[in-house]
């Protein structure tokens, strides 16, 4: 069985995705699959010209992308003990 969402609901999932909220999140505070947001997502890239992409919605995906980076970076810089005996020592992932 399948539902039926308004273009107004998928417009206003898509916006809070384009504004840094992750696919995840926002499927699940709306109650939709992860896979049904990012088919909305990519329906709507299709449709929006490419060369007309407000400054906005570029700084969104660029702080998007930052903060996942930055969020990379600092679990990469964490070390990890194997003991408590053994200070120096490093678990590698």
């Amino acid at each position: 069985m399948h539902k039926r969402f308004s273009e107004e609901f998928k417009k206003s999932a898509i916006i809070r995705v384009q504004n840094g909220e992750s696919q995840l999140s926002v499927a699940n505070s709306l109650g939709i699959s992860y896979k049904t947001l990012n088919r909305w997502i990519i329906r709507a890239k299709g449709q929006m010209p490419s060369e007309n992409v407000s400054l906005s919605e570029e700084n969104a995906r660029l702080r998007k992308a930052l903060k996942e980076r930055e969020a990379e970076i600092a679990f990469l810089k964490k070390q990890r003990r194997t003991s408590q005996r053994c200070r120096n020592e490093v678990r590698l992932p």
